[in-house]
């Protein structure tokens, strides 16, 4: 017998969107409102996370927007938005 756990979470749910550098780990956060600018490099090392305009960077931006967009129109939304994550047991 298999056991899976999923976790759901609604727009409301989602506090800050989180950008960790692969090279120092070090973190930086924000609302999803607040993301207008994605940073293109890590503010500490300055390692390279990706280009300003690529399809990588375009695609974080739009992310945000939208979600920010989605919780802004959420209460006239008629049906519950939920995102389902698997919740792989792992500890961060």
């Amino acid at each position: 017998m298999t056991i899976q756990n999923h976790i759901l979470i609604g727009l409301g749910d989602i506090m800050t969107l989180r950008l960790t550098c692969p090279s120092c780990h070090s973190v930086i956060g924000s609302p999803p409102e607040k993301w207008q600018n994605i940073p293109l490099d890590c503010p500490n090392c300055h390692a390279e996370w990706m280009r300003g305009g690529s399809p990588q960077y375009e695609s974080i931006r739009v992310f945000c927007r939208t979600l920010a967009e989605m919780r802004s129109h959420e209460k006239n939304i008629r049906c519950e938005i939920q995102l389902e994550l698997s919740a792989s047991g792992r500890c961060v």
